[in-house]
């Protein structure tokens, strides 16, 4: 996989702006130029499109909460750089169906407003993911996600920005190039 440092080299070298460079320094403006236009152009693609390299598939047992509303904790401790849910793909084992979601505030006050029964949707408040039934610690949840972290850092650790030389994207890095070379 391309590093940091080896796109930008890669950019430098198509669009002849400027020496081949051997080191990386951000104090050279063409290199943070360059750096920022790969931080727009992997953000402008994690947006775009629900690239493979960056659905996490997540099994979880659910929290034991016997409320209407149940608590299954911290987003971030269940799906870390969350940018999106996989359309239709939580589910609650036991159902038959997926659970509904993420529910917007309007669409569960509509729903109480009209009598209907709050069953088997899911929302995230409050940097919490809650579930509108209640749960067990015998079930499992099942879902996928598409993360914000397209880029990881020298020890593996996902991250939504490339910062270090040795920092690598998940996304294809020609692309990337691509992207710079356009802008």
């Amino acid at each position: 996989m391309a590093t940091t440092f080896d796109i930008i080299q890669d950019c430098i070298d198509r669009l002849c702006v400027a020496k081949h460079p051997t080191t990386l320094n951000l104090q050279d403006d063409t290199q943070r130029q360059m750096l920022a236009l790969l931080n727009e152009t992997g953000q402008d693609l994690t947006l775009s499109f629900q690239w493979q390299a960056l659905t996490v598939p997540v099994v979880d047992q659910a929290a034991d909460d016997p409320r209407n509303m149940s608590d299954q904790g911290e987003i971030e401790d269940l799906c870390p750089g969350l940018s999106r849910f996989v359309d239709d793909c939580l589910y609650l084992n036991g159902r038959m169906m997926p659970l509904i979601g993420p529910m917007s505030t309007q669409g569960r006050t509509f729903m109480r407003a009209g009598g209907m029964a709050l069953l088997y949707g899911f929302f995230v408040e409050q940097g919490h993911l809650w579930i509108t039934c209640p749960t067990t610690s015998e079930q499992e949840l099942r879902f996928a996600y598409i993360t914000r972290n397209w880029a990881t850092d020298a020890d593996g650790n996902g991250i939504d920005r490339l910062t270090q030389a040795t920092d690598t994207p998940l996304l294809d890095s020609r692309l990337l190039t691509l992207g710079v070379v356009w802008r």
